[in-house]
């Protein structure tokens, strides 16, 4: 199932309130429009290297978004994280991410699983299981 969400980055590097000028902010999406359900959970991996995962409560995954490089991959595919199959998001599976000393921490809602999965630093592929 694709969603019509995805990770849209917006920049307000140039922006200065009060006033707005449409000019000076930009938005884009990162990967296209075959990316996951709906994402509700971001971690920076590698921030020299544009990498952030996020988790994904429709299809039940975590994704590694490479801002740089426009792209999105599936990161864990498990049957840790089922998919929710459209429950509302106080059903929220995999969720609270965090990035610490090469692991990506995360949580479930309705098991209280805590997990991580290693990542290598530079890339943010993972190079153990979960």
């Amino acid at each position: 199932m694709s969603g019509p969400t995805g990770v849209w980055i917006v920049d307000l590097r140039r922006y200065q309130a009060p006033t707005y000028d449409s000019r000076l902010v930009r938005a884009f999406k990162v990967g296209g429009t075959n990316i996951g359900g709906l994402f509700d959970g971001v971690a920076v991996i590698n921030a020299e290297k544009g990498l952030v995962a996020t988790t994904d409560f429709v299809e039940g995954n975590l994704w590694l978004v490479d801002i740089l490089h426009n792209t999105t991959t599936i990161l864990v595919e498990q049957p840790a994280l089922p998919p929710s199959n459209g429950l509302p998001s106080s059903l929220v599976l995999a969720n609270g991410l965090k990035y610490k000393d090469s692991k990506l921490y995360f949580t479930t809602s309705t098991d209280g699983t805590y997990g991580y999965v290693p990542l290598n630093p530079k890339t943010g592929t993972p190079t153990g299981p979960v």
